[in-house]
């Protein structure tokens, strides 16, 4: 894992020029993921604060997870809704608050810088984390440690997901964590988490806000919030 500190939004506005000016495949290759304390890890929902003794033990409690999920959602939706199974029904309850295997990352390093500093989540640190992965270093093997999940059709029962140009990385072993697994293929930006507010206002001429990332009156209300008291 590499790591780049910047000490204003600008700078690191500056800095995804080289991003901007790739083509359209190789910026393709190219994922983001913003998290709010730069001390955090990438881990999954499902790991964080749970210890499992294998790989199997955490496959075989998720399995029964996403089996209660399905079984409790099933009443709450109308007969034409075509349930999904598989890959979609994970991601339906990702979601939808589920502890999953899956990692959320964006195509976008706006969108994932608006993730970095738009939290609800209190954080501590002074610093936020804004994870760059690149596809096209990633040496590992398919279905063993970890998978990537891209594909828009699976996305058609989260709407959240394909504004937010969504892609996920499944975590299928405990054995490593990922910062390790994906080695110089990943990349850390740190930035002040005092840039919060020019950030934020830049963000939101862009058009990139809660509110249009989740389109929701809950989103709309953080957005206001977000405008009105910077």
């Amino acid at each position: 894992m590499r790591k780049f500190e910047f000490t204003t939004w600008a700078k690191f506005k500056d800095a995804l020029q080289q991003y901007a000016l790739r083509d359209l495949n190789r910026r393709s290759q190219v994922l983001f993921r913003g998290q709010s304390d730069s001390r955090w890890s990438l881990k999954a929902t499902l790991d964080r604060g749970r210890d499992f003794a294998s790989d199997q033990d955490r496959l075989e409690f998720f399995a029964l997870l996403l089996r209660e999920f399905r079984r409790e959602a099933i009443g709450l939706t109308g007969a034409a809704f075509d349930f999904p199974v598989g890959d979609a029904l994970e991601l339906l309850a990702r979601h939808h608050g589920l502890p999953s295997t899956l990692i959320d990352w964006t195509e976008s390093p706006y969108i994932a810088a608006f993730f970095a500093f738009d939290s609800e989540s209190n954080p501590t640190s002074d610093k936020v984390a804004i994870w760059m992965l690149d596809r096209a270093m990633v040496d590992f093997v398919p279905g063993v440690l970890m998978d990537i999940v891209d594909d828009r059709e699976l996305l058609r029962f989260n709407v959240r997901a394909i504004e937010q140009r969504g892609v996920f990385t499944r975590i299928l072993s405990i054995s490593d964590s990922l910062e390790n697994l994906l080695g110089d293929a990943l990349v850390k930006f740190e930035l002040p988490a005092s840039e919060r507010r020019i950030a934020l206002i830049d963000l939101d001429i862009m058009t990139i806000t809660a509110k249009c990332l989740f389109r929701d009156l809950d989103a709309a209300g953080r957005t206001a919030v977000n405008r009105v008291f910077q």
